[in-house]
């Protein structure tokens, strides 16, 4: 058997840790040590290459090679369900045919989330982790629309929402009983439902019952302007000590500090505009996946992770 045989496959900033970390906990499912090796995705030497320039967070889990891919999977063993998960796959163009190059019998798994909602939790989360330079949401989106962000990929906000047109390329390659799509506001309202019907798609014990207390990796902004000018200021350090670390001391480490950091809800006005710049995109994945997203539109459903 080719491993992995399922993957989640993204969005960013849509439940995928949580996800990743739920469904880990199953007896009959193995999940990369490794979150985000991100193989099947683009050249990941010049990927590497511009985190560095933009002052990126360092990218040594970025997987190159088929060998080190490989052995990721090396720890399986009576598990049924192997995978990984690399929230970039579904927006990154190519990806679908470099996985079913690899098995064309691939599983996968994408979380949507309202795509406004899903672009400013994203530019908190950079600005958690201090490489997002622009002050407010608004600004890194005028600088999205100027052009200024055109080479920095990961600072672009607006274009990681537009699902209908990234579902399609899956779909081109792979029959859609092979791929399971899970709207974000279902997963919060009901996480374990939503990993039972995954068991179940993975063919093992639906019945399983994952622990869905915690959920992972929030992001916002200390209160106290010294805590967060403290913070901003250590990215260096933090990119020196990171790779140093085990992955899991790492994790435990930024849960801890970053526990009590708040953002601020999304601007009403900002919301909306961006929702409406979405909204033939939305009315077409409505179509793809036969679901009414027509609560999208609603200011007041704004649904937080």
């Amino acid at each position: 058997m080719t491993y992995p045989n399922f993957l989640l496959i993204g969005p960013p900033k849509s439940g995928s840790t949580s996800l990743y970390h739920y469904l880990r906990q199953h007896p009959d499912v193995f999940m990369s040590p490794v979150k985000e090796p991100r193989f099947f995705g683009l050249d990941q030497n010049a990927a590497a290459i511009e985190c560095e320039r933009r002052r990126e967070l360092p990218e040594s889990e970025l997987i190159n090679d088929i060998e080190t891919y490989k052995s990721l999977f090396s720890g399986v063993r009576h598990e049924k369900a192997v995978g990984e998960a690399s929230a970039r796959y579904l927006m990154t163009p190519g990806v679908p045919e470099r996985i079913y190059a690899y098995n064309p019998e691939m599983k996968m798994i994408t979380v949507l989330r309202q795509p406004a909602d899903r672009a400013y939790s994203n530019y908190w989360w950079r600005k958690t982790s201090s490489i997002e330079s622009a002050q407010t949401f608004a600004q890194a989106l005028e600088e999205e629309r100027s052009g200024k962000r055109d080479k920095w990929p990961r600072g672009r906000y607006i274009e990681g929402g537009y699902y209908a047109n990234a579902l399609k390329q899956y779909f081109r390659v792979f029959s859609r009983a092979q791929i399971k799509v899970y709207i974000f506001d279902d997963f919060i309202a009901d996480p374990i439902g939503i990993c039972q019907e995954i068991f179940e798609f993975l063919n093992v014990d639906s019945d399983f019952t994952p622990n869905v207390e915690k959920v992972w990796y929030s992001s916002g902004s200390f209160s106290n302007r010294i805590f967060q000018k403290l913070w901003d200021k250590s990215l260096v350090l933090r990119n020196a000590i990171r790779p140093h670390l085990p992955l899991g001391i790492r994790g435990w480490a930024f849960e801890r500090v970053t526990s009590g950091m708040k953002k601020t809800p999304v601007p009403a006005d900002e919301r909306a505009e961006l929702t409406e710049g979405y909204r033939d995109d939305i009315l077409e994945l409505q179509e793809l996946i036969g679901r009414n997203l027509g609560h999208w539109f609603d200011a007041k459903n704004v649904v937080e992770s």
